[in-house]
């Protein structure tokens, strides 16, 4: 219902994501200036902890009685491709932005952007390379999610990590990806466009990345595990907290005005049920 994901929205983004930013991209419960997770733009509040929420919110639609999967297809593949690129071309000012400044900062913003893109780009690549691989065909639609899951896993670590580390970050997350896309159909959860895999699972190994791939403090570069643990431990606390969150104000706001439409409404259009005029009006 329009009216329940409008006060859904209301307390997730007034409770869950000042918690999350106020308490975890701080020192985090012991107030130690050791446990200060890093996640650059925001990386693990943006994309981690509302892929979390979201998952507090998954129902199992897509689903036949005997657990076989119904596909729903997107119904315009070209258009999906444009708003990829737009998403792509705006994470530029998503990345390379949160420097806050470019003069007196020339070295910073041009690593961020060149880790952003060498990221999504090898995200996009190696999704085609193994689609083909393990599916004999390029799935496009899985490529577009590469290059989506390229942009999170870099995020976090655009301003830390080298560019040959953002050309790993970006391969693994294409990989990851497709990956996650077939478990979490697997596991029954109702993700028609892989949000979950790009933004959630990706974001997760993004955070985790800036441990693994920091040029100062990173395990894979000085041997160093501190700030990796840091990584995991705002993981976990976010991840925790936004489930346990997202569920419980689903649960109250269920029990109170109902949360789902009705099975007529859902076959009639929740576009013309809930706004009055239909998506696809020569739609028979």
């Amino acid at each position: 219902k329009l009216s329940a994901y409008e006060e859904m929205v209301n307390a997730m983004i007034g409770i869950c994501d000042e918690v999350a930013n106020g308490k975890i991209g701080e020192p985090f419960l012991l107030q130690d200036p050791t446990l200060e997770e890093s996640p650059f733009s925001a990386n693990s509040i943006t994309d981690f902890t509302n892929n979390i929420k979201g998952v507090g919110t998954v129902y199992l639609g897509k689903y036949n009685a005997d657990g076989s999967i119904n596909p729903i297809p997107g119904h315009n593949i070209t258009l999906s491709a444009v708003g990829a690129f737009i998403l792509w071309f705006g994470w530029f000012g998503f990345n390379p932005g949160s420097t806050l400044a470019a003069v007196g900062k020339w070295e910073l913003i041009s690593s961020v952007a060149t880790n952003t893109f060498l990221a999504s780009a090898m995200g996009g690549i190696s999704t085609m390379i193994y689609t083909q691989f393990w599916y004999k065909k390029v799935d496009i639609t899985m490529v577009i999610n590469g290059v989506l899951a390229g942009l999170v896993a870099i995020t976090a670590g655009c301003n830390v990590v080298g560019p040959n580390s953002a050309i790993l970050i970006g391969l693994i997350a294409g990989i990851l990806v497709d990956i996650a896309v077939v478990t979490i159909d697997k596991w029954h959860i109702d993700d028609p466009v892989g949000a979950i895999a790009v933004h959630g699972v990706n974001g997760l190994f993004g955070t985790l990345a800036v441990g693994l791939f920091a040029t100062k403090d990173g395990l894979f570069t000085t041997g160093n595990f501190h700030l990796l643990g840091v990584q995991a431990l705002g993981v976990v606390a976010i991840a925790i907290f936004s489930f346990t969150t997202s569920y419980g104000i689903l649960t109250i706001l269920d029990k109170i005005m109902g949360i789902r439409i009705t099975r007529i409404e859902e076959q009639a259009g929740i576009d013309s049920v809930e706004y009055g005029l239909e998506a696809y009006a020569t739609f028979e």
